[in-house]
């Protein structure tokens, strides 16, 4: 594990840092609008394959201020 936090350019740097270093979970964290922690977690093969490239699937009902149950399917994106 590196000393310093790397701040990395794209989907696929994060990725190869990932399999390189031998990662099973991947745990995505984001706050709500009163700025509380949330998180996903998702095993590293299903953030290689289908979070980090399309984003990660949660439901928005869940988290205060978000959204109505009958619109709550969300899905996250990474900013890098």
């Amino acid at each position: 594990m590196p000393d310093k936090f790397i701040k990395a350019k794209d989907a696929e740097e994060v990725i190869k840092f990932a399999k390189d270093n031998s990662v099973q979970f991947v745990d995505f964290k984001f706050t709500d609008l009163l700025g509380t922690w949330q998180h996903v977690t998702t095993s590293a093969r299903e953030a290689y394959d289908r979070c980090i490239p399309e984003g990660i699937p949660f439901d928005g009902s869940s988290i205060r201020g978000w959204k109505t149950i009958d619109t709550s399917d969300m899905l996250a994106r990474a900013d890098f």
